[in-house]
């Protein structure tokens, strides 16, 4: 008799759970929101985890149900989120009623991963505000130009590898290779740790690094998953999104870094110095704690290292891609160098219109962040999606994403918008910038607090590998770029094969 009880208890649960996951899924259909419709358990998110598309890919498909639509639905698994398409709705949501939608979606709980937890991006309410204006000054532009040399010298050590190649290695991985320009480069401003990733690739910073960037792949997005729709059970069970050892050897090295530095009276103009000084600070609110110093430390690495690194890639595959857009950027780095006396200077850098216009165009076709999300905290009425449609009224914890990699494809907003130009930039910039369909760091108040640092980074290693070399497209190369299937990140399904050689007629000393 007590296993009948059990087995009726368990039944009524399950047909509970059922009928409730059923009501979600007519959510959308009740307000005349436009939306795929969903499959019971996944969602829409079937063909992804079948590994049949990217998300990029899925984003796509969902953003273009309707292109008159306001915003359109989607189903994260059994959970009905909206994607904002009209620029005009998505700038007053980030903007104007901002303190509606402050916080990203929090899935990490901080007693579990307090290394990347307690990082900028995943902070709410007022206590990220505070940590912002506490740490908002390590990328005024007098820091990042304080770094600048130290861009430059890892820069310059990754051309010296590329010219030194021998012509049967000269077909080369190029994001391992700006891997380990990233990270030297975000290693020495934000760990105050001088590595030299090229001639030591087995340092311990470098391997763990990589290890830590290893979240893309599919188990990892089953993770997230997890994180975000049964943050009870990865609690419970005390899931780790990082191996212990990897958020151990970031927490060790840092506290380490910060003890001898206050012990040894040792001084450095990089991030972790600001921190270090806010640290010290007897300032109600504009404090940090040692853990908020070493979460931060760690966020801004993790955030520099592999989206610089990656987005990088993509402009070098998009240059060997077109030649005539290398060839005229080069022709721009030899103008700037030969009025420089041969250096690069930081505002020199920061002068070069079509350098900016190569990147610019790269982030709007591969954006690191295909989606951005916000958290409703105070009631919010959205207006119909579609003329004859309900208004749709958003609660405290409801999401909304952002479709980046849609609205900077859609022809309402660019001319040929799969194409590659970058003239679209040179020509008509300033509009393009100003429109909100252009939002590869994020907008409002919460837009990327690094985007200058990661510009320059990018800005740098570009510069200095184009005046001394010549990237071409080599027999293993992708064309078209296709986005591996199953990825929510965006990562070539064969990678980035390019061939590279010294150019000709340029002075190499």
């Amino acid at each position: 008799m007590e296993y009948l009880t059990i087995a009726l208890s368990v039944t009524a649960v399950l047909i509970a759970c059922y009928y409730y996951y059923l009501k979600n899924l007519n959510v959308l259909k009740r307000y005349g929101i436009p939306h795929i419709p969903p499959t019971p358990i996944v969602g829409n998110l079937g063909p992804v985890l079948a590994m049949k598309c990217s998300m990029m890919e899925m984003i796509k498909k969902v953003y273009n149900i309707d292109s008159e639509a306001k915003y359109v639905g989607f189903y994260d698994l059994g959970v009905p989120m909206i994607f904002i398409r009209d620029v005009e709705l998505l700038k007053t949501i980030g903007m104007k009623n901002f303190d509606h939608f402050q916080d990203h979606q929090g899935f990490f709980d901080t007693s579990v991963d307090t290394l990347f937890g307690g990082s900028l991006f995943f902070l709410h309410g007022d206590y990220w505000k505070n940590q912002r204006s506490t740490v908002t000054p390590i990328f005024t532009s007098s820091k990042i130009k304080n770094m600048f040399k130290i861009m430059t010298d890892c820069g310059e050590r990754i051309t010296d590898y590329l010219l030194k190649l021998p012509e049967e290695e000269r077909e080369i991985e190029m994001k391992s290779v700006l891997s380990k320009y990233t990270n030297d480069v975000i290693a020495s401003c934000a760990f105050g740790i001088e590595v030299d990733s090229v001639k030591d690739p087995n340092n311990e910073l470098y391997v763990n690094g990589q290890r830590t960037m290893l979240f893309v792949g599919f188990g990892q997005f089953i993770k997230i998953l997890m994180y975000r729709n049964v943050p009870s059970l990865i609690k419970l069970l005390r899931i780790r999104f990082f191996a212990k050892n990897l958020a151990d050897f970031f927490q060790n090295l840092l506290l380490d870094t910060v003890k001898t530095r206050e012990e040894k009276g040792i001084y450095r103009p990089d991030m972790l110095q600001v921190m270090i000084d806010a640290k010290n600070k007897n300032e109600p609110g504009k404090t940090l704690t040692i853990s908020e110093v070493i979460s931060n430390a760690y966020g801004f690495y993790f955030g520099a290292y592999e989206t610089v690194a990656m987005q990088s890639s993509f402009v070098f595959h998009l240059l060997a891609e077109h030649p005539d857009v290398q060839r005229k950027l080069q022709e721009e780095i030899d103008k700037v160098l030969e009025e420089n006396d041969g250096q690069l200077t930081y505002d020199a850098v920061m002068k070069m219109e079509y350098l900016e216009a190569v990147i610019y165009e790269t982030m709007r076709l591969y954006p690191n962040a295909f989606f951005l999300d916000r958290v409703c905290t105070k009631t919010y009425e959205l207006p119909p999606a579609v003329p004859g449609a309900k208004p749709y009224t958003l609660r405290p914890g409801m999401t909304l994403w952002i479709p980046v990699c849609a609205i900077h494809t859609d022809s309402k907003h660019y001319e040929n918008p799969d194409k590659f130009d970058p003239e679209r930039f040179v020509t008509d910039g300033k509009r393009i910038l100003n429109s909100g369909a252009f939002i590869p760091f994020g907008f409002g108040p919460r837009m990327c607090i690094g985007h200058r640092f990661a510009m320059t980074k990018m800005k740098v290693i570009v510069c200095q590998t184009l005046s001394r070399c010549q990237f071409k497209l080599a027999s293993k190369s992708q064309l078209p770029l296709e986005i591996l299937k199953g990825s929510f990140a965006a990562i070539p399904k064969n990678g980035f094969r390019l061939k590279v050689e010294p150019r000709k007629n340029v002075n190499l000393n």
